[in-house]
């Protein structure tokens, strides 16, 4: 490479290209756009299949297109009703609600 504020001749710049291609940095042709970039440590197929069958089998994926998107299933909350209208009067009577959010 040239120094700072001289020109590159044809040579260096040259160089610089034949470097790039050497590690990877230019494609060389369509099948090679868009470079791809590592990006963190990647699983193994193994860890990949564990984790789908686990999906599966919480019924987190979808198994076919009626069932698409994927409904949590809801836990039973340990919290009864009349505890949370209690708790909102509290709130409600402590000023601690934004009147704005429809609360």
């Amino acid at each position: 490479m040239a120094s700072q504020g001289q020109p590159l001749t044809r040579a260096a710049v040259q160089a610089d290209l034949a470097q790039a291609r050497a590690n990877g940095l230019i494609p060389q042709g369509d099948a090679d756009y868009p470079v791809y970039v590592a990006s963190g440590e990647s699983k193994t197929r193994a860890e990949v299949k564990t984790e789908l069958a686990q999906a599966r089998a919480e019924g987190l994926m979808a198994q076919n297109d009626q069932d698409y998107p994927v409904a949590v299933v809801a836990q039973g909350s340990s919290v009864s009703r009349a505890d949370v209208k209690q708790e909102l009067a509290r709130a409600r009577a402590a000023g601690q609600l934004n009147e704005f959010q429809g609360s």
